[in-house]
Formats: C-alpha cells, sequence, structure tokens
C-alpha cells in the first residue's frame, strides 16, 4: 500500500528556475531548497504557460 502524500504548490511570476545551492556555513541565506529537499518526499518544478512557475513538493500526512 502506499503512503498517503500531501502536495503543496507555490507559484511565481519569475521566469529564473530554483537551484538547490551548497550548504555554505557562513551564509545568512539561500537555504530554504535545501532544507525542503531534505523534508520532502519529492519536488519539481512545472514552468506556465507565459511567465512565471509552479514549484511543488510532496510529503508524508
Amino acid at each position: 500500500m502506499c503512503e498517503p502524500l500531501t502536495v503543496i504548490e507555490v507559484q511565481d511570476e519569475g521566469a529564473a528556475l530554483p537551484v538547490v545551492r551548497d550548504q555554505d556555513h557562513g551564509a545568512t541565506s539561500g537555504r530554504g531548497l535545501l532544507l525542503m529537499a531534505q523534508l520532502v518526499h519529492d519536488w519539481g518544478v512545472r514552468p506556465l504557460d507565459g511567465e512565471g512557475k509552479i514549484t511543488w513538493a510532496r510529503c508524508a500526512r
């Protein structure tokens, strides 16, 4: 039996695709995707027609 998952989606108008950055202990920002990638089952990006994208994540309920 498959584990039930919750899907979370965030839409923005930016054209740039998100990138998981290498951990920089001295940085004060840039950890969001790194943390998310470690906490969720999987995630990805879906471009929208025109401008923008949806970043989605599936996580256990």
